[in-house]
């Protein structure tokens, strides 16, 4: 299955939730092996989102992991970023109905939209 690494990075709040939900044990085993993956891909883009304020921001003194941005440096970041979110990763991983979650599954709209790619 194919994602791009901006469903990753938009996902990765909502599988810290969805983690915290009592789910069937087949399902809690599935998806805890693909948050695995899933998570390795999120600390690459992480690191590779670091280096790109490093390079175009400059240190908010005083204010730890803010950067401030010239208008050209905000547009090339911006765009550098934009390019890594665009980038395909193959995961294994078969999408499972969402009937698998179980009833006592609570997310909003807004969350199952982030975490869609997932289901089928």
């Amino acid at each position: 299955m194919k994602v791009k690494l901006g469903q990753i990075y938009a996902a990765n709040p909502i599988l810290g939730k969805l983690v915290e939900q009592q789910l069937p044990i087949r399902v809690a085993y599935r998806l805890t092996r693909l948050i695995t993956k899933l998570n390795e891909e999120y600390d690459a883009l992480d690191q590779s989102r670091i280096k790109l304020l490093e390079e175009y921001g400059t240190p908010v003194d005083g204010v730890e992991g803010q950067f401030q941005f010239s208008p050209e440096n905000q547009v090339t970041f911006q765009d550098e970023f934009n390019a890594l979110l665009s980038e395909d990763v193959e995961l294994d991983w078969q999408p499972i109905s969402i009937d698998d979650l179980g009833r006592q599954t609570n997310l909003s709209v807004k969350e199952l939209s982030s975490i869609g790619f997932l289901f089928q």
